[in-house]
């Protein structure tokens, strides 16, 4: 990923997502704040093809803070 935002190609990075662990997650935000980065994120609902995952919810840990959203404005 390092690559990739010194060669100006990488403007976010999907950093909340139901499947991530804590580790990942702080991981993750870290390295974005480190290289001013969006952080987005991902609950990998994908229609009835996955119906136990829901929309805006993921499997139970999708915590995107406010701070987070606003940033996206």
């Amino acid at each position: 990923m390092e690559k990739l935002v010194q060669e100006g190609i990488l403007d976010g990075v999907e950093v909340y997502y139901s499947g991530f662990s804590q580790e990942q997650i702080t991981t993750l935000e870290k390295f974005c704040k480190e290289h001013n980065l969006y952080m987005s994120a991902g609950t990998d609902c994908h229609g009835e093809r996955k119906p136990n995952i829901k929309l805006g919810i993921g499997l139970g840990n999708m915590n995107v803070s406010e701070e987070v959203i606003k940033s996206w404005l």
